[in-house]
């Protein structure tokens, strides 16, 4: 459950208006929505989470990896430079959290949080990687 609301923060994050930096292995180029639909290359460790493989940039900010479940072993702890199309899914689990309601799966928001916001992700697609020495 952690994992997913550092994820939502992550995503989060990489929305707010701030404007886009180049793309470089140097500066990640957030926020990603400014890159749709271009190729960027970005630097993070990294992870494995239930919906496939992610880095993490910078440990607040999340690319996710298009049709890769898990990364190959041997990268954990590693940087790796990753370079893709940019993508968007709304695919998150996400739902508004009440006062005196049961756990439930998925990732739980505040009244009030933008729920369709929330929900998306960025990814990269046709990715390549390689590890920095």
């Amino acid at each position: 459950m952690r994992g997913l609301i550092s994820i939502l923060a992550a995503l989060t994050l990489a929305s707010c208006g701030k404007p886009a930096a180049p793309a470089s292995s140097k500066a990640a180029p957030f926020p990603l929505e400014a890159r749709l639909g271009h190729v960027v290359t970005v630097e993070g460790i990294p992870e494995d989470a239930k919906l496939g493989a992610l880095l993490m940039i910078g440990g607040s900010r999340t690319v996710w990896i298009d049709g890769l479940d898990a990364w190959p072993p041997g990268l954990r702890g590693k940087v790796v430079e990753a370079t893709g199309k940019v993508i968007q899914r709304a695919d998150l689990p996400v739902f508004v959290h009440q006062d005196g309601e049961p756990e439930r799966a998925g990732i739980a928001v505040g009244p009030g949080t933008d729920v369709e916001q929330a929900r998306r992700r960025f990814l990269l697609t046709e990715a390549r990687w390689k590890v920095v020495e």
